[in-house]
């Protein structure tokens, strides 16, 4: 008898509530440049009372709703730097400017319309990573990828790392 592969969850995409769906996906395409990737109405003429939008691999879900925000989602970035200058270019409402934080990341925070917060961060690692061209650490490695731990296997690249 052959035993079932475990189930692996793919990807988390959250669903923010918000009053005027025209309006939010205005905020989302325009501001933070993500994509509609998909749109739902009850039917022909039928206002849109939910909608997808993507960001490369990412996506945030948006439904009309009567009691709209109250979410807080995480958006981890290549590049935080050129998104965060994209998103404040494009007028996004950025609440919380770009800054390293003690937990390792590069981050800022924006809130939509309806008050959903929306952070957008970076490992430092990876940030440290680009400024140093040639060198590679763990975040680059298989673990990064969840492949492993990074303790469980050391290559001569990391320990020279230590």
């Amino acid at each position: 008898m052959s035993q079932a592969r475990p189930p692996k969850i793919s990807h988390i995409a959250p669903v923010l509530r918000v009053s005027d769906l025209g309006q939010a996906l205005a905020y989302y395409r325009d501001s933070l440049k993500f994509t509609v990737a998909f749109e739902w109405a009850d039917g022909e003429g039928e206002p849109v009372r939910y909608a997808v939008l993507e960001y490369g691999e990412a996506g945030v879900h948006l439904t009309q709703s009567d009691q709209p925000g109250g979410t807080t989602a995480y958006c981890f970035v290549d590049g935080i730097d050129a998104y965060h200058a994209l998103a404040q270019a494009s007028g996004a409402n950025i609440t919380e400017d770009i800054k390293d934080q003690p937990w390792r990341m590069r981050e800022f925070e924006t809130r939509d319309p309806d008050g959903n917060v929306i952070l957008f961060g970076e490992h430092l690692d990876r940030v440290e990573m680009r400024e140093k061209p040639g060198h590679r650490h763990l975040w680059d490695s298989f673990w990064y990828h969840g492949i492993f731990h990074p303790h469980d296997h050391d290559t001569p690249g990391d320990k020279a790392e230590r």
